[in-house]
């Protein structure tokens, strides 16, 4: 597994999944048109740090816990027109306090404007729901053809 050294932007964008005790996953985010915790990024450190901090202050716990997925980043267009790099990252236990602005990241997205940064949420979402935990493999047509056919009784 790779690790995230440096940011390739100037900006990040850090989507942080807090399950709440009835189990809803949540994203603290900032007022805006772009979904999540918005942060500066100084180029001459690494990112994980960064992230970590840009997390305990959006929160304000300051003892949160963190798991960033090494495995994914994804960029967006900010508003003025700047590249930012958004991250996916999960609380790694259920936190006291909740921010009250947390929402669910479906609902972030449907509040978004309707251009091509949604995709990059999309990705976050998958990465949300296990896609780079599951074992997956590409299958050929033929194969699964001849398999469903090795499946039906033959008269």
């Amino acid at each position: 597994m790779a690790t995230l050294i440096h940011c390739p932007t100037d900006m990040a964008v850090l989507l942080v999944a807090v399950k709440r005790e009835d189990g809803l996953i949540v994203i603290p985010s900032d007022p805006g048109d772009v979904p999540g915790i918005i942060c500066d990024v100084n180029p001459s450190l690494p990112i994980n740090p960064q992230l970590i901090d840009a997390a305990a202050g959006r929160t304000g716990l300051p003892k949160i816990e963190i798991f960033i997925w090494q495995e994914f980043q994804c960029e967006i267009q900010m508003p003025n027109g700047l590249p930012a790099t958004v991250y996916a990252a999960r609380t790694l236990k259920i936190p006291d306090q909740i921010p009250e602005d947390a929402r669910p990241l479906p609902d972030l997205m449907r509040s978004m404007p309707p251009n091509r940064n949604r995709v990059a949420y999309m990705k976050a979402l998958q990465v949300f729901s296990g896609a780079l935990e599951e074992q997956t493999k590409a299958l050929d047509l033929d194969d699964v053809r001849r398999h469903i056919e090795s499946l039906t009784p033959k008269s």
